[in-house]
């Protein structure tokens, strides 16, 4: 539930996410190193983007001029237009 009293959306409730300036989000996902492992979950190192995008079960577009290593590795292979 969230702090306003409005309870947080289902993960069927969408059928589409857009996602624009898609190379953007991954800025905080990272690897975490083996003495981290000892203290700390790999959930603490993903985006709180990350978790919204792979939450939904939904087709997922994402929109980027720029895509960077990391957006191919959420969203797959870019898809051009000649």
């Amino acid at each position: 539930m969230y702090n306003d009293g409005e309870t947080m959306p289902a993960v069927s409730d969408y059928d589409l996410v857009v996602i624009d300036e898609a190379h953007r989000g991954y800025i905080l996902d990272k690897e975490m190193g083996t003495d981290e492992l000892l203290y700390k979950n790999q959930d603490d190192y993903v985006s709180k983007y990350r978790n919204v995008i792979e939450y939904f079960e939904a087709v997922k577009i994402a929109i980027t001029a720029t895509p960077a290593v990391h957006t191919t590795e959420i969203f797959g292979k870019p898809v051009t237009q000649k």
